[in-house]
């Protein structure tokens, strides 16, 4: 049997979160997707505002795995490869784009965040929201 989702009891405050990043985005104008993953980075929650790109539904999702599977934000990884280290593309499912964070809940690893639809500091900006709520 599966085991439960370490989000799942914090389901209303995921949605409380949720409802967070969709006024950022609407503050900055910015239709987007939002993919909320578990631990083991398989979808738990998403949501595609209307008039966001198509290619930020596959781009939010992949952003949550990458965060939930290696436990960083996208934005290290990121910064890694602008740094001179590519290496980090050769790790399978790697988004190394900012957009993606861990979630904490009560000081442990729950999940983690995928937004897409604006450049990468508005991504940043609408993802952080959701995961500074839990912490």
């Amino acid at each position: 049997t599966r085991r439960s989702s370490d989000l799942g009891p914090r389901v209303v405050r995921t949605l409380i979160d949720e409802q967070l990043q969709m006024q950022e985005a609407k503050r900055l104008n910015i239709s987007m997707a939002i993919a909320i993953v578990e631990p083991s980075g398989d979808l738990v929650y998403f949501r595609k505002m209307s008039g966001a790109p198509y290619s930020a539904i596959q781009l939010a999702q992949g952003k949550a795995v990458t965060a939930a599977r290696y436990r960083r934000p996208t934005k290290f990884f990121f910064d890694m490869v602008q740094g001179g280290q590519p290496f980090f593309m050769t790790f399978p499912g790697m988004v190394a784009v900012p957009g993606g964070l861990p979630i904490i809940i009560d000081g442990k690893f729950a999940g983690a965040i995928g937004v897409s639809g604006g450049n990468a500091e508005q991504d940043i900006l609408v993802s952080t929201p959701g995961a500074a709520i839990f912490k």
